[in-house]
């Protein structure tokens, strides 16, 4: 393993060769190290507007109010040091590295995901790291490949103990008034962009989140969906949430008896 600190463009080809061959902590430090470089750029941005405040607030310290103000000043000065030491630190890890290898952080979570690593998978699956929208008409391999997995490593992360992928997978294949979902990186899922409109999975999905105690109340919304539907969406969705409860995810569904029951 490539020592911690190398450049990431010395460190990169031994660390993807280890990724390919397997090596899960490989390919989460490929994964690290990519959004350390990839972010860069928007937190010197961060860092020139805290100097601009630094300096306009340095002003105020010569006020009636100086007592409190330096006081506050100089905690915000100790934390635009720690971020300047952080930048400093990141602009010799990605001295060197290309655009074209930053553009690759996708293919490295789609392998930790592979290799067990349910939040790279899920983080993989709602394309929150794409930075264009994939909804958009663009010829991009990377978008491409995400398409092609993205239901996959969803569901994948589902059974690996990301439970909210539940949730997210619900409002992606169905717009449900009242509930959306947030990624845990902050980023905006896009999954939706690629499944088909489907009520009975969406409902089933909804029945998941509730049965795992991620969305309690979830149920009702599926039973509104499932009466819309009609016919057997209600018994459909019923079977298919008690089938990812009992295959993907048994012992996690503390509440199927009771919620099935409804």
């Amino acid at each position: 393993m490539p020592d911690a600190g190398m450049p990431l463009a010395r460190a990169y080809s031994a660390l993807a060769t280890r990724a390919e061959a397997g090596d899960r902590e490989a390919a989460e430090r490929l994964i690290t190290e990519i959004d350390a470089c990839r972010d860069l750029p928007e937190l010197t941005r961060y860092a020139i507007e805290d100097a601009l405040r630094i300096r306009k607030d340095q002003r105020i310290t010569e006020g009636p109010a100086a007592p409190e103000a330096a006081a506050d000043l100089a905690s915000f000065e100790a934390r635009s040091g720690e971020v300047a030491a952080t930048i400093d630190a990141r602009t010799l890890l990605c001295a060197g590295i290309g655009d074209h290898r930053l553009g690759e952080l996708g293919h490295w979570l789609y392998k930790a995901g592979e290799l067990g690593d349910a939040k790279a998978a899920h983080r993989f699956g709602s394309g929150s790291w794409i930075s264009v929208d994939p909804g958009d008409a663009i010829d991009d391999s990377a978008i491409e490949f995400w398409r092609a997995h993205a239901l996959e490593m969803t569901e994948h992360a589902l059974a690996g103990g990301e439970l909210s992928a539940s949730v997210e997978l619900a409002v992606s294949f169905y717009d449900i008034p009242g509930l959306a979902y947030v990624s845990d990186d902050g980023g905006v899922s896009y999954l939706h962009a690629v499944l088909p409109r489907d009520p009975v999975r969406a409902a089933a999905y909804l029945r998941v989140a509730d049965m795992t105690g991620v969305c309690q109340g979830c149920t009702t919304y599926a039973m509104q969906m499932e009466y819309a539907a009609g016919g057997t969406a209600a018994a459909d969705a019923r079977a298919e949430a008690e089938r990812i409860c009992t295959t993907d995810l048994a012992g996690r569904c503390e509440h199927m008896p009771e919620l099935l029951a409804r």
